[in-house]
């Protein structure tokens, strides 16, 4: 166990049955037991985007558990799709955890980690509050199919799997798909896919069902204006669908990375910290402040 400011940090490893997430875990300084928090993050990336965030939980006494989604990092498989079966397992795994209130822990997802908390989130009663960063939308492939390239991927897409980075990303145009491996390379990103499989399993739990249908807990939607990648319109429209309790913060400005910035960060990191404290413990930290 490394141990940091106000907190400590442990690798874990999560069985979800057929394959093993990796990924760390970050410990408040104290007893506890404390609330909890699952970050996740978007197609071709990895956990560290959320390392911030889960540093800046912990410091603030939320237990924070990070990992690569299948196919991505250090965890293993390949990604086909899958992946709120995992985030459902990765809750029960942190419910048995001593040191975390099993009915306090809250889901944060960016892109594609953003649609598997919505989607898990209406499957899990425990859930206690789901933050939602530019969540990637149904429609997202139909979207990238501007060009007959983009339509013959959608149409015939790859059913081998591709190991990124390394080829180029199909049915992306040639800037696109570029910045993207690049990314990949800069960051040390890794990523096994099968992108027949993805598309075919895309829309099995269209968004707006899960955001209808979820049980009534605090629900924060927080998007950028000026995001290409997943368009603010869709989010948009998920918040005019949802159950309440439900809040969209638009950012005016914001792209599809600006949402886990250290400026947007503080401030849902505030609301998650709102939403999973229990009453007692809100009222002693603002005594103590």
């Amino acid at each position: 166990m490394e141990a940091m400011a106000g907190f400590n940090c442990r690798d874990v490893a999560i069985d979800v049955g057929d394959t093993v997430l990796r990924g760390e875990i970050y410990l408040p300084a104290g007893e506890g037991p404390f609330p909890g928090a699952i970050l996740l993050h978007g197609m071709a990336a990895g956990r560290k985007i959320m390392r911030p965030a889960a540093q800046e939980l912990a410091a603030r006494g939320v237990v924070a558990l990070i990992y690569d989604l299948r196919g991505h990092g250090d965890s293993g498989g390949v990604y086909a799709g899958q992946g709120a079966e995992d985030v459902r397992k990765s809750i029960g795994w942190l419910a048995e955890q001593p040191f975390v209130m099993p009915e306090r822990i809250g889901l944060v997802g960016h892109s594609l980690g953003g649609r598997l908390v919505l989607i898990a989130a209406a499957q899990e009663p425990l859930v206690a509050a789901v933050v939602a960063l530019a969540p990637a939308p149904d429609l997202l492939f139909q979207d990238l199919a501007k060009d007959e390239e983009g339509r013959e991927f959608l149409i015939n897409p790859p059913r081998a799997v591709i190991h990124y980075p390394g080829p180029e990303v199909p049915g992306a145009d040639s800037w696109d798909g570029w910045r993207l491996i690049q990314n990949m390379r800069l960051n040390g990103y890794r990523m096994s896919i099968i992108w027949a499989d993805t598309i075919a399993t895309w829309n099995a739990f269209p968004l707006e069902r899960a955001v209808r249908c979820r049980p009534p807990r605090p629900l924060l939607l927080v998007h950028g204006v000026l995001d290409q990648a997943a368009p603010y319109r869709y989010t948009w429209r998920l918040a005019r669908a949802a159950c309440p309790p439900c809040k969209l913060w638009t950012l005016p400005f914001g792209i599809h990375s600006t949402p886990y910035g250290r400026p947007a960060r503080r401030q849902w990191i505030r609301w998650l910290e709102k939403h999973l404290r229990p009453a007692q413990m809100v009222i002693g930290r603002e005594e103590a402040a």
